[in-house]
């Protein structure tokens, strides 16, 4: 076999490995976060609703405004009007929930990015809630799931801690 044979057929193997290996962003690990780093991230926390009514981001490719009503405010730097606010809803993030999809409360740690709010840490900063249970598993220094007014006092906890500094 010629010298130019064995590095056709060696480009050719790699090639091949290259095209069914799994990308590192597929499988690349997630980062962790706890609760305390996404509060101190966050300027605006609320348990609240989405309500079903979207608007096109400036970026139509890469998402939607979602319209999020809170019930209980947590924490909010900037004094923002809390009526409702926009929440960004990136479809590009493989780290972030279709916010529009959410039917049941939820509490969001976020912060202003231009006219809307996104979540500081996709969905790790998205907490579901479900039978009066928040749904944790992704916040490493919390259980999976755990009481929902608990989970609120220990950020209500974090954000006094915060500001007392």
């Amino acid at each position: 076999m010629s010298l130019s044979r064995s590095l056709e057929l060696a480009l050719i193997l790699f090639t091949m490995l290259l095209c069914i290996a799994p990308s590192n962003a597929a499988y690349a690990k997630l980062e962790e976060f706890t609760l305390a780093e996404l509060v101190n991230e966050s300027t605006f926390i609320a348990y609240g609703i989405t309500v079903k009514e979207y608007g096109k981001s400036d970026n139509p490719v890469s998402g939607y405004l979602v319209k999020f009503k809170p019930i209980i405010v947590l924490k909010n730097s900037q004094d923002e009007k809390v009526d409702s606010i926009s929440l960004c809803n990136d479809l590009n993030d493989i780290e972030s929930y279709d916010l529009r999809l959410f039917e049941d409360p939820y509490i969001v740690l976020a912060k202003r990015i231009g006219r809307c709010f996104m979540p500081v840490n996709g969905h790790y900063s998205t907490i579901g809630a479900e039978n009066n249970l928040a749904i944790t598993f992704g916040i490493s220094d919390q259980p999976e799931k755990q009481e929902l007014n608990n989970f609120m006092d220990k950020i209500k906890a974090l954000v006094e801690l915060e500001n007392k500094r």
